[in-house]
């Protein structure tokens, strides 16, 4: 009796932030109603998930899908789209679609349906080859949007006279308390590691890094007293 396929569904989006858990969410279920119609019977679904940027080398559950691949666990990869692989350009695409074809493992985009990888692979990496330059040229603008927000915004802050500082997720905690910048730079300075920082606080690592760089260069010695104090009250040793 033949085994069921074995297939994989790999889903990205590039960051950590909770409104981005949608969109794995609806690459997953275009996914599976793909794999639905390509009729697989009894397929196993085997789902590989990245949170971080596609122009970033390092994508863990890429890797491990690749070793997966390697290890001819997989007949079969679906991905919504293919950019989902990589934003690194053409070359990075071309390699990552050639070494499953090395593993006899088929990669299939929801979205890219005439890409076909059953046909003329010369044809195949021509429609790649487009599909990576223009990913690509899309990552590029919006890094370029971004960098010019964020200048954009200093420059205000500059002119009202207030440290900036990117991002969101800190400015709420400001409202709330604008003394917790001085807070965290004083726990920092008393040892305290950057998870240590965001567990008091109740916010992510990235968070209380942020807040930190508005809360140095305070006076050192009210510094270090305030984060013995705390430390104490958290239990915490300061050896």
């Amino acid at each position: 009796m033949p085994k069921p396929p074995r297939i994989a569904i790999y889903v990205r989006v590039s960051t950590l932030k909770i409104e981005q858990e949608h969109g794995l969410i609806s690459q997953e279920r275009a996914c599976r109603s793909f794999i639905e119609s390509k009729e697989w019977k009894d397929a196993e679904v085997k789902v590989y998930v990245d949170k971080v940027s596609g122009r970033k080398a390092e994508r863990p559950q890429l890797k491990q899908l690749l070793h997966d691949a390697g290890m001819n666990h997989l007949q079969a990869v679906v991905t919504f789209r293919l950019d989902r692989l990589t934003r690194c350009g053409i070359g990075e695409l071309l390699d990552v679609y050639r070494q499953f074809k090395k593993y006899h493992v088929k990669v299939y985009s929801v979205e890219e349906k005439h890409i076909d990888p059953d046909g003329d692979p010369l044809l195949v990496e021509f429609f790649l080859s487009g599909l990576a330059f223009a990913a690509a040229i899309e990552s590029r603008a919006i890094g370029e949007r971004v960098a010019s927000g964020i200048a954009t915004k200093r420059l205000e802050a500059a002119q009202r006279g207030e440290d900036f500082v990117w991002g969101k997720a800190h400015k709420s905690k400001l409202r709330a308390d604008p003394s917790i910048p001085w807070s965290i730079a004083a726990l920092r300075d008393s040892g305290f590691s950057w998870s240590e920082c965001a567990s008091v606080f109740k916010v992510g690592r990235t968070t209380a890094r942020k807040l930190c760089l508005l809360g140095q260069g305070r006076n050192l010695s009210e510094v270090r007293e305030y984060g013995a104090g705390v430390k104490a009250a958290n239990g915490i040793s300061s050896d």
